[in-house]
């Protein structure tokens, strides 16, 4: 017993200082990979933990670039389940070895793709932000990026993030949805309820919800808004806490792999469409992912998250296919109160966005949502924008049409949100209407307070 607690304090002794100083060494993907191999070689020899077998091996998974090295290693954790595990594993780093040895990675010079990489792009174009000024700066969310959506609770980050995918998913693309806050059924709920209004028979979000629609309303969701929306040429899928054991990052990316190839198939069936997988992933929100490990440091637990999902951006499941992240990240009390000034009309700072250090660093474009009562009230969210890679920085928030109630923000699509959907100055008079208005609007629970 004593000699497996040694065994695996000298391991961790020195997984600490290769990872304090690896990068300060002129080494290959492949050399780091040997390194660890020769550590997972270690715990099984010295000590037989399975258990810090299957964490040392989880641990190799966040050097890996390639899908089929990354499937050779992860033939190692199937092993653990195995009982003839001790027998085996030895034989799987073997032939981890020899595939590495034969593996390379051959260099490819952007100067012999570019013209296809720009064809490309200009073919897919990008997510549109649902804001005619900031698409006409960015040509929208490109792929190979990270999108930050940052806020206060309840300020319609959600309702921003869903609504980006459905109009991407009506443009042909494909989303996957994660969940850390709400249910996949909550957010589907949401979505139908922005979809009725498209099919031109409005059904309240909260009545979706709650399960509580009139008899009539029931049939229109389920014979008319139901499969509008699943017709839609993209299809949107959404994971949620209980997909998962845990919230590894080798367990994410294996479920998003397992996501990818239900895409795959149901772009098949829709369109024809050969290997059209997953070209969105949303995280709602990242801060949760905190509570993913036993680290205690914050910071760090979801900078490497943010991180891993940056290389997810760039080389999707290992495959070099670029598509787009959408973080939603929670603001902190210092930016609420910042945010609520007159003055500064629902603007935020970087230093406002919850773990801000690799969310700045690792996102092409940081945007922000406000809203309070009286706007919702008009009917309208403010956007500001802190980052945006390659294009000038608008210098005031832009307000954009929102209304809670269907889960809609962006264009008007009924004849009656038209009236909102320009900027509303409210003189005194105005103001103490509208905020009796307001009033009524809760207490008769019309109005979602988000």
């Amino acid at each position: 017993m004593m000699k497996n607690k040694v065994g695996l304090i000298q391991l961790y002794v020195e997984r600490i200082d290769f990872m304090l100083n690896y990068e300060a060494k002129i080494m290959t993907t492949k050399d780091i990979i040997k390194n660890e191999i020769q550590k997972l070689t270690y715990i099984w020899n010295q000590t037989h933990d399975k258990e810090a077998f299957i964490k040392q091996v989880n641990f190799l998974t966040t050097f890996v670039k390639e899908e089929d090295i990354f499937d050779q290693i992860d033939k190692l954790l199937k092993l653990a389940s195995d009982e003839d595990f001790g027998r085996n594993f030895q034989n799987q780093l073997n032939n981890l070895i020899d595939f590495l040895e034969k593996k390379e990675i051959r260099f490819i010079p952007v100067n012999d793709v570019f013209k296809d990489e720009y064809d490309a792009k200009q073919l897919n174009g990008g997510i549109s932000f649902l804001c005619p000024e900031l698409d006409k700066r960015t040509g929208g969310i490109q792929n190979g990026t990270i999108c930050t959506i940052a806020g206060a609770p309840g300020s319609m980050k959600t309702t921003y993030a869903i609504n980006l995918c459905y109009n991407a998913i009506k443009q042909g693309k494909n989303v996957c949805y994660l969940s850390l806050e709400e249910t996949p059924l909550q957010i589907y709920s949401k979505l139908l309820s922005r979809a009725s209004l498209d099919n031109g028979t409005p059904l309240p979000t909260s009545e979706i919800t709650r399960s509580c629609l009139s008899d009539n309303d029931k049939d229109t969701l389920f014979d008319k808004v139901y499969p509008y929306l699943e017709n839609q040429i993209g299809t949107f899928y959404i994971l949620g806490e209980r997909d998962f054991y845990s919230y590894g990052q080798a367990e994410i990316e294996n479920k998003l792999k397992e996501v990818d190839e239900l895409i795959k198939q149901k772009s098949k069936d829709k369109q024809n469409e050969e290997n059209h997988g997953i070209d969105i992933v949303v995280v709602d929100h990242i801060q949760l992912l905190k509570y993913a490990s036993s680290v205690k440091d914050e910071y760090r637990v979801i900078n490497e998250y943010v991180s891993f999902f940056r290389r997810q951006s760039q080389s999707f499941l290992r495959t070099k296919r670029e598509i787009v992240i959408i973080l939603l990240s929670q603001v902190n009390r210092e930016g609420i109160a910042y945010s609520k000034r007159e003055k500064h009309d629902g603007m935020y700072l970087t230093q406002h966005v919850a773990e801000a250090s690799e969310v700045e660093r690792s996102s092409a474009y940081i945007i922000t949502v406000y809203t309070d009562a009286m706007v919702q009230v008009t009917k309208q969210l403010k956007i500001g924008v802190l980052k945006l890679r390659g294009s000038q920085l608008p210098t005031s928030t832009i307000t954009v049409y929102a209304d809670g109630k269907y889960y809609q923000v962006g264009d008007t699509s009924i004849p009656e949100q038209l009236d909102y959907s320009d900027n509303i100055e409210l003189n005194e008079e105005n103001q103490l209407e509208q905020s009796n208005l307001l009033n009524d609007l809760f207490s008769s629970g019309i109005l979602d307070p988000l």
